[in-house]
This record gives structure tokens, C-alpha cells and sequence, in this order.
């Protein structure tokens, strides 16, 4: 997993989420999100369990394109 990709995943969480993690980063461990993955192999996540949301990282863009009409 890209870690780029986890950083749009904890932000689409919201933002209590994820300002109490980037104050104290082990406050992930209690994010019910990660709970229901911890004690399970990786190998038994689906593909959308995984902690990551790519699409997130191009939302501003997509938005700006739209509105501007311009790339």
C-alpha cells in the first residue's frame, strides 16, 4: 500500500479522525476503520477494505477542471 494513498484514505475519515491521529498517531489503533483489519491477515482483506482512496489524491484537480474548463 502506498502511503500516498493511506494520507487521502485517514483524510476522507474526516477531520476529527484525522487530527487527532496526526497528533498522536497511535490514536489510528482506535479508528473502528482499522480495528475491524488489525487482527486479520491481509491476505483475507477485499480489495475495498483496504486503507487507501486514490481517487481522493485527484478530487481538487478534477474539481478545478470542471469549474474552469481548463486543465
Amino acid at each position: 500500500m502506498d502511503f500516498w494513498y493511506f494520507q487521502s484514505w485517514l483524510v476522507g475519515l474526516g477531520r476529527d479522525v484525522y487530527e487527532r491521529v496526526a497528533a498522536n498517531p497511535d490514536a489510528l489503533s482506535e479508528v473502528p476503520e482499522m480495528q475491524r483489519l488489525v487482527w486479520r491477515d491481509t491476505a483475507e482483506w477485499a480489495d475495498h477494505e483496504w486503507p487507501q482512496w486514490e481517487l481522493l489524491n485527484y478530487l481538487a484537480s478534477t474539481a478545478y477542471d470542471q469549474v474552469t474548463g481548463e486543465d
